[in-house]
């Protein structure tokens, strides 16, 4: 079939499928591009419970699924636009549509002002298999947008990179009251050396739900444009670059437990400062590589350990486990459950400002500065206050103080048994 695209002041080609009907597994469907950049392109509108099912539909115009209709198991493929400035191949997903379980490829602009191929998700993504090209040319990239009302659901979106350097990445993009509810992110490297990755970007009152993201080196994550102080995410992994803003991302909630090498960093789209990061979920979240956000860190449950240098950093354990091996300078540190117990270990050489211990918090110090042989533990009722000054070698507590006692501060250097 081919709906063909015409000249401006024409009627251009349409296929309906309508009701109940579905396009078959052996349909190859092809819409044409409008002729010029005023003409109307081929269009292809599935409405009521109609369903491509296993069709093939290579579109340079446009793919619409309206109502209740799926792409089912299709497989479309989306072109850049054929013209100079042109409109692109473009599929909607509206009202109660679904993308099913179709394959979904944006491809990316030919040339340079050749638009690359989009989608817009309005309604529910399915278990679809989404991927926006990145491109040679910038701006010309393949785009998914998924729009207020718009899932996820459970499917796998990706961002490509750059085919060349200079070019594009793909762009994967919820804004308005959008979710990435439970689908998988990635978005990839470059395709050659020094070319950029892909982006994946949370915009206005979008949310990540339990998402599970990946970000490859030299791609990227974004929230630094949400209106919402802060943004959940399943799970972060990758070598990639995640830029929070002024925003707090929260993650951990699918319980996975991940290695991130890449760097969390203030920043992103609209700039800011102060971006915070927060673990949640039964998993372990280990962080490597460099990290400069300015906001504090929190472990709330799980385990989160961190393998790589802080600076200043304001760490908070409310509950589950930090490990820290890599080296804390001028840290300002506080244990303190919500519930139950926290605590957080340090095995590295370590200068910290400020340690606060709550009532179930444990800090196990390992070496300071100059190297201790032993560590300091303080689970007792009551709050311990460590204001940290020059040496400080710490013995493990061999009895508890009574339940009674207050809370001290203490000044180093000296040593200290508890």
């Amino acid at each position: 079939m081919v709906a063909e695209g015409v000249a401006a002041g024409f009627n251009a080609g349409r296929i309906l499928f309508e009701e109940s009907s579905n396009a078959g597994t052996s349909t190859s469907i092809e819409l044409q591009p409008a002729n010029g950049t005023n003409g109307s392109p081929g269009t292809v509108t599935f409405t009521g419970s109609a369903t491509a099912t296993g069709a093939t539909i290579t579109n340079g115009g446009l793919t619409e699924f309206l109502e209740s209709a799926t792409a089912g198991s299709a497989t479309i493929i989306n072109r850049g636009a054929a013209v100079n400035f042109g409109v692109p191949g473009q599929t909607t997903f509206q009202a109660n549509s679904t993308a099913g379980s179709a394959i979904i490829i944006n491809e990316a602009g030919a040339a340079a002002n050749r638009f690359g191929g989009k989608t817009f998700i309005g309604s529910n993504a399915g278990t679809a298999q989404i991927t926006a090209r990145g491109g040679a040319f910038p701006g010309m990239e393949g785009q998914v947008t998924f729009v207020a009302g718009g899932s996820a659901a459970q499917s796998t979106l990706t961002a490509g990179g750059m085919s060349a350097v200079g070019g594009s990445g793909g762009v994967v993009l919820f804004t308005g009251a959008s979710t990435a509810a439970d689908s998988t992110l990635l978005a990839q490297s470059g395709q050659v050396p020094g070319a950029t990755g892909g982006l994946i970007i949370f915009m206005g009152a979008s949310s990540g739900g339990l998402a599970q993201a990946t970000i490859e080196a030299g791609a990227r994550l974004d929230i630094s444009s949400i209106s919402m102080p802060s943004l959940t995410l399943g799970s972060i992994a990758g070598a990639g670059a995640f830029f929070l803003g002024s925003k707090e991302l929260i993650v951990g909630g699918n319980d996975a437990s991940t290695t991130l090498t890449g760097i969390i960093t203030d920043g992103g789209e609209v700039g800011g400062t102060g971006g915070a990061l927060t673990k949640t979920g039964a998993g372990a979240l280990t962080l490597e590589g460099i990290h400069v956000y300015t906001g504090t860190t929190t472990v709330l449950e799980g385990t989160l350990n961190v393998d790589t240098p802080l600076y200043d950093a304001t760490i908070e354990v409310l509950g589950g486990v930090l490990n820290v091996t890599g080296e804390v300078t001028g840290s300002a540190i506080l244990v303190a459950p919500t519930t139950g117990t926290a605590t957080a270990n340090f095995h590295s050489s370590q200068q910290i400002e400020s340690l606060t211990i709550g009532e179930g918090g444990v800090a196990v110090l390992g070496e300071m500065l100059p190297p201790a042989p032993a560590g300091l533990a303080v689970p007792e009722p009551g709050t311990l206050s460590l204001f940290l000054i020059g040496m400080l070698p710490l013995l493990r507590r061999r009895s508890a103080p009574p339940q009674n006692s207050s809370a001290r501060m203490i000044r180093f250097p000296r040593e200290i048994r508890l």
